[in-house]
């Protein structure tokens, strides 16, 4: 058996209480929990000794396993390598490999330091995977070193999340600018704001100084006209702005400036955490005044257009109810008067065809009753036409 001094981590790594130099144990049980470490987050680690070549296995994934079967279980540390980098790596990036390319270009990195990390890419069935690649020296063991390999591509998308998050928010920052009077990105846990765009009536109120709930008092005081200043405290309170706003991203709210008139509040949330609770939020508004106007001329004409339609609906059912008191207030013997002769000229005007069966007598009966007929109908239509302008009048 080889002296303990000379035996490599490898061998030692299932058992380190056989090492009877305690300084040295330490230091070996240190490297032992790094590589444990690496191997809960790396889904290839290996072990390889500078001074003979050799690698072998700590941790050897399917995915490698499926490029490259058994090969890189141990072997040639350069070779493998070699083989790796040519065969998985992008070829962009290929390059990036030669400070660890070869045992003599690890010794002067080490010379350096005791670790050496790049990221890369890998090709496989034509598809592109981000990696890391991590070199470390083995604490007390100058000769040996690991070397792990992690799988970037669940990084990389948040990344990309990240970085659209951010395109997202710039891209409210500058519509925000262009679109609004005032605005100011405000952050919901330390109770900070920052400018981003205030309009004259509104700086010299500013103390950047102070936080986001001292400053909103100042200005709401100062800004808001007495009728909406509670409800703007309320809108504009970033401490209940959770329960508020639940899962809506914008809310608004009109109020009227002492000096701007009508206006317009946002509140626009920036972020939310991984609970879905707001973290950051950008406080806007706009003057509304000239809308605002426009939008309560139209209510007002609406609304006298409805009270006319209401006035003139009135005025019918009047004449309405006036027609109906009248035939009811109507004298009976009027009406039956009136029935009797109509019956009368009825039957009498059927003669009329055969002139020669009448008398004299019967003519003269029919021609008083349709001159009757036609007084009774004037009396009638004075009457209604009297009904109805008293009530149009009233």
């Amino acid at each position: 058996m080889r002296d303990e001094s000379t035996q490599s981590l490898y061998e030692f790594n299932k058992d380190l209480s056989t090492v009877s130099d305690e300084s040295l144990r330490l230091e070996l049980e240190q490297s032992y929990r790094i590589i444990n470490a690496l191997s809960s987050s790396y889904h290839d680690v290996y072990y390889a000794n500078l001074e003979t070549g050799n690698m072998r296995s700590y941790r050897y994934s399917r995915i490698t396993q499926e490029m490259f079967g058994r090969q890189f279980e141990n072997g040639d540390f350069e070779t493998n390598l070699y083989t790796y980098v040519r065969k998985a790596v992008h070829p962009d990036d290929q390059e990036l490999f030669e400070p660890v390319l070869t045992r003599a270009s690890i010794k002067k990195v080490f010379e350096r330091q005791d670790s050496y990390s790049l990221k890369y890419r890998v090709v496989q069935d034509g598809e592109i995977h981000y990696c890391r690649c991590l070199v470390v020296k083995i604490l007390g063991r100058p000769e040996e070193f690991v070397f792990a390999f992690q799988n970037r591509d669940r990084e990389m998308m948040m990344e990309s999340e990240k970085k659209n998050d951010m395109k997202r928010r710039m891209d409210i920052v500058m519509s925000m600018v262009k679109m609004y009077d005032n605005s100011l990105y405000v952050n919901v846990s330390s109770n900070r704001f920052l400018e981003l765009k205030i309009s004259p009536a509104i700086r010299d109120m500013i103390d950047k100084t102070r936080t986001y709930d001292s400053q909103l008092a100042n200005v709401i005081e100062n800004a808001v006209t007495r009728d909406y200043q509670e409800a703007m405290r309320e809108f504009l309170d970033i401490n209940t702005i959770n329960e508020r706003m639940g899962f809506k991203n914008v809310m608004s709210m009109e109020f009227k400036g002492r000096t701007t008139g009508w206006s317009e509040a946002y509140l626009i949330v920036g972020n939310r955490d991984a609970d879905g609770l707001v973290e950051d939020v950008f406080v806007a508004t706009r003057g509304i005044n000239e809308e605002k106007l426009q939008k309560l001329l139209q209510q007002e004409q609406e609304r006298k257009q409805n009270n006319q339609l209401t006035e003139a609906l009135r005025l019918v059912n009047s004449a309405n109810e006036a027609k109906k008191l009248f035939l009811q207030d109507m004298s009976q013997d009027i009406r039956f008067s009136l029935n009797d002769i109509r019956r009368l000229a009825d039957i009498s005007w059927l003669d009329l065809e055969h002139p020669e069966r009448m008398s004299g007598e019967r003519m003269q009966q029919i021609v008083a009753s349709m001159r009757q007929i036609g007084e009774i109908s004037d009396v009638l239509q004075k009457m209604v036409d009297s009904a109805l302008k008293k009530a149009l009048e009233e």
